[in-house]
């Protein structure tokens, strides 16, 4: 249970971290990226399809994100 508990903090101080990362540029598309994989592991589909499609505005070349996004997104 320690463990998990820990793992969650280690979570919310990385997504933290990365929103910090997109407030000071808007514009940097593998932040967005990390941050969807960030709230994806922690569970927050929707926050992970928001942050993987605004990646793929930034950066439409992003494979890796547009098949995540697929996986989470079908429709």
């Amino acid at each position: 249970m320690a463990l998990i508990q820990e793992a969650r903090k280690d979570a919310a101080k990385h997504l933290s971290s990365l929103e910090n990362c997109i407030k000071a540029d808007p514009t940097y598309a593998l932040a967005w990226y990390l941050l969807g994989q960030a709230a994806l592991r922690s569970g927050d589909s929707p926050k992970a399809v928001e942050a993987f499609k605004r990646s793929l505005q930034l950066d439409p070349g992003n494979q890796t994100a547009q098949k995540t996004l697929l996986q989470l997104n079908p429709s």
